[in-house]
């Protein structure tokens, strides 16, 4: 799998996947508002018919028709902002992955939450280990590759450019890393092997 990060408009990710991290009660927030102008406010419409407020876990996917250049939006909700720690990104990389899987995505999207700077890293790391997470399956006995597959994910954030480009890419590099290994140390013949 690739990982990347982009500093761009948010409105303009093209791939299968745009995911929105929002914090609860905080759907009057970049980048959920960027969007939302996009679509001519059918994100907050949804979002109240469907009682979503950004708690934990809450996640709701929508379609926008080709009103952008992503097949399908989702919103993740993190909960309150006082109680988001770096390692609760890892569940914005879970909830898009399995997003993703839902709707074939190859490429997602995930748009960078607003947290402190001194906690961006490990929130990157957070969001790229919580990807290989979600997106794993254990296929070692399937006969033929399942279409869809996530091949790239982006990280999307207006401050992830320039100088901090290197550095950003680094951290996803390392949660990468960690999500394999706890992939491969979690699968059902890794498991027998040791017992």
């Amino acid at each position: 799998m690739k990982f990347d990060v982009v500093s761009l408009d948010i409105t303009r990710f093209e791939g299968s996947l745009l995911a929105i991290p929002v914090f609860e009660g905080k759907l009057d927030e970049a980048p959920f508002l960027e969007v939302d102008e996009a679509l001519n406010k059918r994100l907050t419409k949804l979002a109240e018919l469907e009682s979503f407020e950004g708690k934990s876990e809450q996640t709701l996917i929508y379609n926008p028709d080709g009103k952008l250049g992503t097949g399908r939006v989702a919103l993740i909700g993190l909960g309150k902002r006082g109680d988001f720690t770096p390692p609760d990104a890892r569940m914005i990389g879970v909830a898009a992955a399995r997003a993703g899987k839902s709707c074939k995505a190859v490429k997602i999207g995930i748009a960078m939450p607003k947290v402190p700077k001194g906690r961006r890293d490990a929130v990157l790391e957070g969001i790229a280990c919580g990807v290989m997470l979600g997106s794993y399956a254990f296929d070692k006995y399937m006969q033929e590759a399942k279409p869809g597959v996530l091949a790239e994910v982006v990280v999307i954030g207006k401050d992830l450019g320039g100088a901090r480009k290197r550095t950003a890419r680094a951290r996803l590099e390392w949660g990468e890393k960690v999500g394999a290994a706890v992939n491969r140390a979690d699968s059902p013949t890794q498991s027998a092997q040791v017992a």
